[in-house]
């Protein structure tokens, strides 16, 4: 039943994609600002019922590796918050200089289907947050897609920052902005205080 579910969601997120307008990103993404440890607050469907299937307390730290790419480092618990931990390294890079909210993210021995050639985008950073948090003012938030609105995940810096301060600023943009359908309508991930992270 869930396979079903996800084969139609996936079918009708492409047909979406067809009929609206392409997804527009960020006009400057500052990559210096970008890196650091991220928080998944929210994700879409799809990913739970497939490559994110019972992830709690996820995590995303990025760094530098040159001026238009990063290293990710994708981290969660199985089921419960001190479940066993799960992660993936790989890489983000932006493909076009002009278009630099366009990133494509590969991780070693993932086929990416809907995303094979070298140019193609998968990581679509659509918003991002003022840069406040912390020493360097790294950005507060970033909201992410995919090619046809399939795909969504909304990254904090704080849990508690994001749930008091940030939380009804993204969920607005979301609604507004077509991410409000059964297929990719975000839902919160797990962030409690028992959270045990890598």
């Amino acid at each position: 039943m869930n396979s079903l579910i996800v084969i139609i969601a996936v079918f009708l997120g492409h047909v979406y994609g067809t009929l609206r307008p392409s997804v527009i990103t960020v006009d400057s993404l500052n990559l210096e600002k970008y890196v650091g440890r991220w928080y998944e607050m929210y994700n879409s469907p799809v990913q739970r019922l497939t490559f994110e299937k019972g992830l709690v307390c996820t995590t995303a730290d990025y760094t530098m590796l040159s001026n238009s790419s990063l290293k990710v480092f994708y981290s969660g618990r199985m089921h419960t918050p001190t479940g066993p931990n799960v992660n993936i390294t790989g890489t983000a890079t932006v493909v076009n200089m002009s278009i630099p909210g366009a990133l494509k993210v590969t991780y070693p021995d993932v086929t990416n289907i809907s995303c094979s050639n070298k140019t193609c985008a998968n990581y679509l950073v659509v918003k991002v947050g003022d840069e406040k948090f912390g020493d360097k003012k790294l950005y507060e938030y970033s909201i992410i897609t995919s090619p046809h609105k399939t795909l969504v995940w909304i990254l904090a810096r704080d849990p508690k920052t994001f749930n008091s301060d940030l939380k009804t600023e993204i969920t607005e943009f979301l609604k507004n902005n077509g991410y409000n359908h059964f297929w990719n309508k975000p839902k919160p991930v797990y962030h409690g205080e028992d959270c045990v992270y890598v």
